[in-house]
């Protein structure tokens, strides 16, 4: 089989274009991501209570619904423009917020650069899946999503460091000018503004045919399904891993900050497992057994998370697991619909704002309730169910079988 598919770009020059996504994907992530331990720091800046965190992720992830009408924009203005457009956006709410007055106007430039982040998103997801053999996309996607990890391992330290200091929007500053020069390299030295489609796939605009290549295909539902339940628990354990550390090891918010960095290693060293493994062991297999590993840490979090040392392990498992299991499923997802790629990857991403959500507006009265045994229970029953979803998950074998013919 040839290395590459006939109009596929050079491998040096789809490599720099996968390092220049993973730079500008590691940028917006930061700022997606890394704050959410902090947002009772950050409310409390304002005078506000802890309570408000709950509703301050909520509407980061609430964004996530617009995800879909990214294949709208790249049918209306080609990916280019429409990834220009997410991006501008995205930098100017960073900007923004060192002159928010008040708590909710930091709430809806939050919503802001989350909106941004979803219509990019997808741009990034089908560019690589139109570019890469099946066979190996489950290695593409995953260098891609090492901007995840990165976002954590870079952006908390970061951002708990500034918080501590009561500077914590200097911190969304430093993002939004990391996210214009990287995306500066990513337009003027990559073909992502220039590149097409390969096998003659348009990646589906937000029409007709691409709504009825998602809804009407009963493996896409069953992805859908499936991104909601795993992102549910992550999104909880996201939220209260902050509050549990804090009120049981006296953690300050610079400290917090370096210890969140075992979420970026966890995600990070599963990132780089999928890239060497995935592809090798199958990614149904990857999928089913790493779903239920993801259950029995959440499990093994909430018994051993009493001891600090062991609370780390715990934390480090869950994410591991996690991860694993989301850059498997991205890589599945990415050739469940072949012919609408952008809107599946839309429709997907919305799946998981659904349940961060869920997971966001449950989290802490669930963790008032019952420590850690009501969240973490509640974990382990979705991603159980989860894992049931997976073994029946599988991609469209003739798209698989055309993809790997020499």
């Amino acid at each position: 089989m040839s290395a590459a598919i006939s109009g596929a770009p050079a491998p040096k020059r789809l490599g720099i274009t996968l390092g220049a996504i993973v730079a500008v994907r590691t940028a917006i992530n930061a700022a997606y991501r890394a704050p959410i331990p902090f947002l009772g720091a950050i409310a409390a800046s304002y005078g506000a209570s802890v309570d408000n965190i709950g509703w301050l992720s909520a509407g980061f992830s609430l964004a996530l619904f617009v995800a879909p009408g990214a294949a709208l924009l790249e049918a209306r203005m080609g990916r280019g423009n429409a990834a220009l457009l997410a991006i501008g956006l995205f930098v100017v709410s960073c900007l923004a917020l060192p002159f928010a007055p008040t708590l909710a106007t930091a709430g809806a430039l939050f919503v802001a650069l989350s909106v941004a982040k979803a219509l990019f998103e997808p741009h990034a997801m089908s560019f690589v899946s139109e570019q890469v053999p099946f066979e190996r996309r489950g290695m593409a996607i995953g260098l891609i999503e090492l901007s995840w990890a990165l976002a954590f391992i870079i952006g908390s330290p970061v951002f708990g460091y500034f918080i501590e200091f009561g500077r914590w929007s200097s911190a969304f500053v430093l993002v939004g000018v990391v996210t214009t020069l990287t995306t500066i390299i990513l337009f003027r030295f990559t073909p992502f503004l220039t590149s097409k489609p390969l096998h003659g796939q348009e990646g589906g605009g937000l029409s007709r045919s691409g709504l009825k290549a998602v809804f009407g295909n009963t493996m896409a539902l069953r992805m859908l399904f499936y991104s909601m339940l795993i992102s549910m628990p992550a999104q909880i354990t996201t939220m209260i891993y902050g509050q549990w550390f804090t009120q049981s090891f006296a953690l300050t918010p610079a400290r917090l900050g370096i210890v969140s960095t075992v979420i970026g290693v966890a995600d990070l060293l599963a990132e780089l497992a999928a890239v060497a493994f995935v592809d090798r062991i199958g990614k149904h297999r990857s999928l089913v057994v790493s779903t239920a590993a993801y259950a029995a840490s959440l499990l093994f979090f909430w018994l051993v998370a009493g001891e600090f040392v062991m609370a780390m392990v715990g934390l480090f498992l869950i994410f591991f697991t996690f991860e694993f299991a989301l850059v498997t499923s991205l890589a599945v997802q990415s050739e469940v619909a072949p012919t609408a790629r952008a809107t599946m990857a839309g429709f997907v991403t919305s799946a998981h704002g659904i349940a961060r959500i869920s997971g966001a507006l449950i989290a802490l009265p669930l963790f008032l309730g019952g420590r850690l045994a009501w969240p973490m229970g509640l974990g382990a029953l979705v991603i159980a169910v989860a894992t049931a979803v997976a073994w029946k998950l599988r991609v469209n074998h003739r798209s698989e079988r055309a993809l790997q013919t020499p």
